[in-house]
């Protein structure tokens, strides 16, 4: 049985140009020809690799929250403290240059609600690994002692998921950084 010819292309690499894609315009207003110009590929590799436009995009939206999911884990990693981590992450919300992109995952949300369940589900996931490294944020400045031991981590982690949500949607809609910065002080208040 032969094994075929061999890729001649990056299969991550055009994973990774398509949710560049993806994530600067949306699903629907990504045509397919957006998508091959991204990715450098022709249509007939594109299908081969990655199947039609919505698998293409369930693979992107994996590997996304992926990178993104290592990403803030490793700034966890590095960080003094929880809270620490968790300010570094929403100073870099609010400092998205324009043309903010905001995050896919968010902006899947938005694009799609609850019309592609598939999708919905997708999303669900994505951002309940987000929060994960949020809550293990939490609970590791819980065991520190510098967040009280009666503080309800799970519903924080969920309040910070919704703050996040809603500084990315203010970033891209061009709010004043200012006012932004006071609302990062207040969301780090409900953390003491």
């Amino acid at each position: 049985m032969s094994a075929g010819r061999p890729l001649s292309f990056n299969p991550e690499q055009a994973l990774g140009r398509a949710t560049d894609a993806f994530w600067a315009q949306g699903y629907e207003a990504s045509s397919l020809q957006d998508l091959l110009e991204a990715t450098g590929l022709s249509k007939s590799s594109l299908y081969q690799q990655f199947g039609n436009k919505q698998q293409l995009f369930d693979r992107c939206l994996e590997h996304y929250t992926g990178e993104m999911e290592q990403l803030l884990l490793q700034l966890l990693q590095c960080a003094p403290s929880g809270r620490a981590f968790i300010q570094m992450v929403l100073t870099q919300v609010i400092s998205e240059t324009q043309p903010a992109r905001g995050c896919l995952i968010f902006n899947t949300g938005s694009e799609f609600g609850q019309g592609e369940p598939q999708v919905a589900e997708r999303v669900r996931q994505g951002l309940g690994r987000f929060r994960g490294v949020f809550l293990q944020a939490l609970q590791q400045d819980q065991a520190a002692g510098l967040l009280g031991p009666a503080a309800d981590v799970e519903a924080l982690a969920d309040y910070l998921m919704t703050c996040i949500g809603g500084l990315r949607t203010m970033v891209k809609t061009g709010a004043e950084t200012r006012a932004m910065k006071s609302t990062v002080a207040i969301i780090l208040q409900a953390l003491t």
